[in-house]
């Protein structure tokens, strides 16, 4: 084990390939005091490159996004503002009959909505850990060399995330290659540095049992996820970007 050898970031990074296998409450509590150690140590930051000046995710145009989409009105979710739509109104109106909705400002407050607009706060907070990233536009398209790899976050930034900011200031595509997804990943249980930055919304309180698993997708423009079904009720936030989602009824 790496720790023993005096090598605590290759100990981290030990342990984060661990846990990208599955995720282990016990093995993140070693984790977090392994990353501690590594953050106290005297050489802490030598392995840590400069971070450079901040690097602010594209504002969407979303009109654009509708008329390039072809998106009608007619077709979009109820919009509710956050402060006229109380928990229990939710749950009777929503989530008791299954009638999504879509209610604005109802992460208003979370640290996330100023850090995250800095691809590269990703960096400075957690650039040494490794996460698990999908590569490529899609796994069901053939041929587009599309595979899953563990990086580093520093690595996933540089490689993915500043290069597609640099394609939606010039409104060009991304290359394949550079397409990548850190997709329905428990980036906030495994990476406890940006846990701090969200918060459970309150109408989860409508869900039986409570929240049960918490994820996180963090990627690059052009990124797809084939039609499914989930087993459970979701609770999805827009933190910084654009992002479509179709919803097709029990009866289409």
């Amino acid at each position: 084990f790496a720790l023993d050898e005096g090598r605590p970031l290759d100990a981290v990074e030990q342990l984060d390939w661990a846990l990208l296998t599955g995720m282990d409450a016990e093995l993140v509590r070693v984790l977090e005091r392994v990353d501690s150690a590594r953050a106290a140590g005297a050489n802490a930051g030598a392995d840590e490159p400069e971070t450079e000046e901040r690097v602010v995710v594209p504002t969407p145009d979303v009109d654009a996004a509708r008329r390039r989409l072809d998106l009608r009105a007619a077709d979009e979710l109820e919009r509710v503002p956050a402060e006229r739509l109380c928990v229990a109104e939710f749950a009777s109106g929503h989530f008791a009959t299954g009638t999504p909705v879509l209610v604005a400002g109802a992460a208003r407050g979370w640290p996330a909505l100023d850090k995250w607009v800095d691809v590269r706060y990703f960096v400075r907070a957690c650039g040494h850990r490794i996460i698990p990233v999908e590569i490529g536009r899609s796994a069901l398209k053939a041929g587009d060399g599309w595979r899953e790899a563990g990086m580093r976050m520093r690595d996933f930034v540089a490689g993915h995330l500043l290069p597609s900011c640099a394609a939606d200031l010039a409104d060009r595509p991304l290359p394949a290659g550079s397409i990548g997804y850190c997709a329905q990943h428990q980036l906030f249980e495994h990476v406890r540095a940006l846990a701090a930055d969200i918060s459970v919304p309150v109408y989860c309180a409508a869900a039986r049992g409570g929240v049960q698993l918490v994820n996180c997708w963090l990627g690059t423009r052009e990124t797809a996820t084939p039609l499914h079904f989930d087993s459970y009720d979701n609770c999805l936030v827009q933190v910084v970007g654009l992002k479509l989602v179709r919803l097709y009824g029990k009866d289409q």
